[in-house]
């Protein structure tokens, strides 16, 4: 098994996973969860195998997902530098003094609408910080972009139960 198709194929309702890792911690690693219902975009999981309703275990992008002999894991996306075209363009962002002074002033949004559209023209409108484009976003806080397809910090793990 090594596809995120592969996964689906396994993970149908009554199978058994348990979980080894979770990021955030939680009360249920070592926990035989039953999928009680599946979707196109994830899996319910329960402690109970005749459970109504469950925690939603949402399908990883692939890039995000890795097979181990008795279970996988799934990452949260990397981060990754600017490249040199990336940090021109920010470089590049029109400025006017004046009328972000104004925009202060007045509590009106002008260069940021102006920005938005300087990102959008350059097709590059993840840089922004708020949108995701392309599995790309840009992180004010670290100053880099957060890339889909780069496997950052572990994020749960999981086994195949009985």
């Amino acid at each position: 098994m090594n596809t995120l198709a592969d996964l689906k194929r396994k993970l149908i309702n009554g199978a058994s996973l348990v979980m080894t890792y979770n990021s955030f911690g939680s009360g249920l690693i070592g926990k035989a969860r039953y999928i009680i219902k599946t979707n196109t975009t994830g899996v319910y999981l329960n402690e109970d195998k005749e459970a109504v309703k469950g925690s939603f275990l949402e399908y990883p992008k692939a890039s995000l997902l890795e097979f181990t002999d008795k279970g996988f894991n799934i990452y949260e996306a990397g981060f990754r530098p600017l490249n040199k075209e990336e940090q021109d363009i920010l470089n590049n962002v029109p400025r006017d003094k004046e009328q972000e002074e104004r925009d202060i002033m007045t509590d009106t949004n002008v260069m940021w609408y102006k920005k938005e559209a300087y990102l959008k023209d350059k097709g590059f409108k993840y840089l922004d910080g708020n949108t995701e484009e392309r599995g790309l976003k840009y992180d004010y806080n670290t100053q880099m972009i957060i890339d889909n397809n780069l496997k950052g910090e572990l994020s749960l793990s999981y086994e195949w139960g009985d």
